[in-house]
């Protein structure tokens, strides 16, 4: 049933459709997750990232970091999977978007430094970031 409400959640927000009662879904969908499957399970780490995809739609940047600051030390637990991997990277990177957002461009730097870290102790690491992160690390921004 999670899954399923999910994925409806998932499709509104591609086309822009986010508004309070979808954030508040999806709020609930993270906490039954982390109840029944745990905190550092892959699914919770994924649904908290829409999560925070869904704050940032809505402008709430302050709360996204918040949740990614909290990810971040969940994961620090968190065994070393390719899963795990990825949720790190995805924290990462978004912290330093918006870290840059701020104006906070050596945070940002930091951030985009470690996932990249991250994605090249990988022995394939997801397509496309490390070209994403080298660009952003180049630009400064």
């Amino acid at each position: 049933m999670l899954s399923e409400r999910m994925v409806l959640i998932k499709a509104r927000m591609h086309v822009g459709d986010i508004d309070q009662e979808s954030l508040q879904e999806l709020e609930d969908i993270v906490s039954a997750l982390a109840t029944a499957r745990g905190r550092n399970h892959d699914a919770t780490h994924k649904a908290r990232f829409t999560l925070v995809q869904a704050y940032l739609m809505l402008g709430k940047d302050d709360v996204a970091r918040a949740a990614l600051s909290a990810s971040l030390q969940d994961l620090a637990g968190a065994p070393i999977t390719m899963a795990t991997q990825i949720a790190r990277i995805n924290c990462h990177e978004k912290l330093g978007d918006l870290a840059s957002k701020q104006g906070l461009h050596e945070g940002a730097r930091q951030h985009w430094a470690q996932a990249l870290a991250t994605s090249q102790s990988m022995e394939k690491g997801p397509l496309g970031i490390e070209e994403r992160l080298q660009e952003k690390l180049a630009r400064g921004r």
